[in-house]
């Protein structure tokens, strides 16, 4: 993970947390492309209990697939064991950082 340069644009990865879907990040999402950013809120299957930790990531991957540049993923909720704990290789094009809000 590197350093997050707020002057070049990116691409913002928004995970929700619990009882949330992506739309939750709606109004961040429009703020970030009126500025220029590319952004993606996908939904997640953390009420799916047969998911696990490899099937609770693919929306996220998905969402980021063609991405390039830039990449900063924000978790809210359950989603920081996700980001913390997928191996570098799940993240491959991730130049910027994680931020948990």
């Amino acid at each position: 993970m590197g350093v997050i340069d707020l002057w070049r644009v990116a691409t913002f990865c928004l995970l929700h947390g619990d009882w949330h879907d992506g739309a939750c990040w709606a109004s961040l999402v429009a703020a970030l492309r009126e500025r220029g950013h590319e952004a993606v809120a996908p939904d997640m299957p953390y009420g799916d209990p047969g998911t696990g930790f490899e099937e609770r990531t693919q929306p996220a991957l998905d969402a980021l697939e063609g991405a390039s540049g830039q990449i900063v993923v924000v978790g809210s909720g359950p989603t920081p064991p996700l980001i913390d704990r997928a191996p570098v290789s799940l993240w491959p094009s991730m130049s910027a950082g994680t931020l948990l809000v």
